[in-house]
């Protein structure tokens, strides 16, 4: 279901009919309400009034929030895991970056949600030393509200564009220079957030 919501195959501000959703999954309607109630929490799917769900909406306002908090909980996990200087988190994101820097040699000989899952642990890594399970968590939980966004505007990262931006800040991490990690990921998120807005895709 999670799957399916990322990648636009369950349509933004769609109605959730569970009976449907449970054939479609196979799994029980009280099953797929604790889904629903689950993903309520990472902002993927709304409650409505009496008990309803609807797949959330996609807006401009919302994509714009979403980048901006990511923005700030990102930097202050870079800053607070490079102070804290944990050579296991060093470790992390080196193997983050090889995963990521290896894959799809050739545009489209890897599943896109393989590629999506890379993107997704690479960010993860890159906060992972902060020391807050909370701001790890949320981070997730934003990069998940941006991939679909992504999605949804078939705005994907490049491979090349994305091997280009993890080699840069895998070295700024290498060299512990906050300033200029937190510089390239929001030259990165602006240039995404560009590209999703002049695709028509929000509203």
């Amino acid at each position: 279901m999670l799957a399916d919501i990322l990648h636009g195959r369950q349509p933004p501000g769609a109605r959730v009919n569970l009976p449907t959703f449970a054939d479609l999954y196979g799994a029980s309607t009280n099953s797929i309400r604790e889904t629903l109630i689950h993903l309520t929490g990472s902002g993927l799917v709304v409650r409505k009034a009496m008990h309803g769900f609807q797949i959330a909406p996609a807006t401009q306002s919302d994509l714009l929030e979403v980048v901006k908090t990511l923005g700030w909980l990102e930097e202050t996990g870079i800053r607070e895991s490079i102070a804290n200087d944990d050579r296991h988190w060093e470790e992390r994101v080196l193997a983050a970056h090889r995963a990521l820097s290896q894959a799809a040699p050739e545009p489209g000989l890897l599943d896109k949600d393989i590629w999506d899952e890379y993107v997704l642990s690479y960010h993860e890594a890159l906060v992972s030393a902060c020391h807050s399970s909370i701001l790890i968590e949320q981070c997730r939980a934003l990069q998940q509200r941006l991939l679909r966004y992504r999605n949804l505007a078939a705005a994907g990262d490049e491979h090349d564009e994305a091997r280009r931006l993890i080699l840069l800040t895998r070295d700024a991490i290498l060299r512990r220079d906050a300033d200029y990690a937190v510089e390239l990921l929001r030259a990165y998120y602006k240039r995404t957030t560009d590209a999703i807005l002049a695709s028509g895709a929000v509203s």
